[in-house]
């Protein structure tokens, strides 16, 4: 077991600086007013992706004791997309360029704390994050327990209940790609997690586990725009070389919100049970939804251009 504890440590470690680099990286190569676009359709290939892993899986499974052709063939994949990032090229060479200097992590990080808090609607995103993965977190943790124990139903029906939640992402994921330009990222963030509350809450009067899953497709349909939300926030409203350093500032606070969540999960469920985490947990994503929108409304919107050459600037308080 220590040595499956080491490499889930490492694994983790390194796999921190996949998504501030990646968000990052998208404004380099897709045009401003199409970065909605793009942040939904990445989530959705996110999920589906995650899916018909689940499912070769299940396939491996069936042959294998060990599951080492599973293990294999997961580094492969991580090795394909590897070269076909090395393939993509950069618009803004001088982004680039600044990227490869050498800079201080501790630095860096501050750097990116003193960007969001000079701005009104990053400092929504990240108390907005903060705040819904305090709830989110452990009712990640807690949705084991709710099905077995709680409802007693059999553990066949997580594979059911995790594709309805994608189903609900991949509708809303859907319209919003399609429909980018008419939707506004913070009212996208700030109504996705009113929506998100609301389901998680919801989660706790469920009978059933049919009942569950129609639950968690709604939750699924509120949580995708929110993350194409924030994600183009945090490209649009922070300049190139600094885009990094936010996103990582950004994930050190929101992981260090769900760590601690997740932590007293168990603690939280014997005390009031596992119910009423659910609702906790909604009414935390709730408030999230509207600490964000009252900050976003306090802020500016960002407007698209379509000037693809523009760089974007920091808003100030």
């Amino acid at each position: 077991m220590w040595l499956l504890y080491t490499l889930a440590f490492v694994q983790a470690s390194i796999g921190t600086l996949f998504n501030p680099a990646k968000s990052a990286l998208v404004p380099l190569v897709v045009p401003e007013e199409h970065l909605l676009s793009a942040n939904t359709i990445s989530q959705m290939s996110r999920v589906v992706a995650g899916l018909i892993g689940t499912a070769t899986l299940g396939v491996i499974a069936s042959f294998s004791e060990f599951l080492t052709e599973a293990f294999l063939l997961d580094a492969v994949t991580f090795a394909v997309s590897a070269l076909w990032i090395q393939r993509i090229s950069l618009r803004n060479t001088r982004a680039k360029a600044a990227a490869d200097s050498q800079t201080s992590f501790t630095r860096d990080l501050v750097v990116g704390f003193q960007t969001i808090l000079r701005s009104r609607t990053l400092v929504g995103v990240l108390l907005a994050g903060a705040i819904a993965m305090l709830g989110i977190g452990a009712v990640n943790v807690l949705m084991v327990p709710l099905v077995v124990d709680v409802l007693g139903a059999s553990e066949a029906w997580f594979g059911a209940l995790s594709g309805m939640q994608v189903a609900g992402m991949l509708l809303s994921g859907t319209v919003v790609a399609v429909l980018a330009q008419r939707f506004a990222p913070t009212r996208l963030v700030a109504g996705g997690l009113l929506g998100a509350g609301l389901s998680v809450a919801a989660v706790a009067i469920a009978g059933a586990p049919i009942q569950l899953g129609i639950v968690l497709f709604i939750v699924g349909v509120a949580v995708a725009p929110v993350q194409a939300g924030v994600a183009t926030l945090a490209q649009t409203l922070v300049a190139d070389e600094l885009r990094g350093r936010v996103n990582s500032a950004l994930n050190t606070v929101i992981s260090l919100a769900m760590v601690v969540s997740q932590a007293f999960a168990g603690v939280l469920a014997a005390s009031v049970g596992v119910r009423a985490v659910f609702v906790i947990g909604g009414g935390l994503t709730i408030l999230a939804g509207v600490v964000s929108g009252a900050l976003f409304a306090a802020g500016r919107e960002p407007e698209p251009s379509t000037d693809t050459e523009r760089e974007p600037q920091p808003e100030t308080v």
